[in-house]
Formats: C-alpha cells, structure tokens, sequence
C-alpha cells in the first residue's frame, strides 16, 4: 500500500502547488492535515473522500483557529476563507 498511498500524497500535493490561488492551496493543505495528521485518517481515497463529503473537518479547523489551538502557526483569515472551497476542490480532485 506504501507505493499507492506515495503516488496519492505525490499527485495531491503537486496539484496543490499548481493552484494560482495560494489561499485554496493552503486551505486545502490545512484540510489534509486536519484530516490525516489530527484525526489519524488513512490516507486512501474512500476515506478521504468520505471524510471531505461534510463540512465536519472544515468547522473543526475553524474551532480550533478560534479557540487559539495552533497559537503562533494558526492559519492565516485568507486561507480559513477558503476552507469550504479547498473541501470541494479536494472533493473534486480526489474522484
């Protein structure tokens, strides 16, 4: 599973750095990490289409940036602005 779940990480994040908006690209990393990093998702592509399919990981982040979780690394208003639409993109990217 190592070489595919490689080629998925690899084709993500190079669609990622090719987005012109650098908001969505953050947004959607952030996404990705809220989801595989601080819930412990595998990353597959059932479960993470499965986790983008609601909004649940998005209010989340926005909690956790509210209630000053991420102190000094807290993304910046700009990228949370764009939290929905990463989701979508993600959504999009990931069928």
């Amino acid at each position: 599973m190592a070489a595919s779940r490689c080629s998925l990480v690899e084709s993500t994040f190079n669609r990622i750095d090719a987005l012109p908006d650098r908001s969505l690209a953050g947004a959607a990393e952030w996404l990705l990490f809220q989801i595989l990093h601080e819930k412990s998702f595998p990353l597959d592509v059932p479960t993470l289409r499965r986790e983008l399919a609601t909004s649940r990981h998005v209010e989340l982040l926005r909690t956790k940036v509210e209630n000053g979780f991420y102190d000094k690394t807290t993304p910046p208003s700009e990228v949370m602005a764009h939290l929905n639409a990463a989701r979508e993109w993600l959504t999009e990217v990931l069928s």
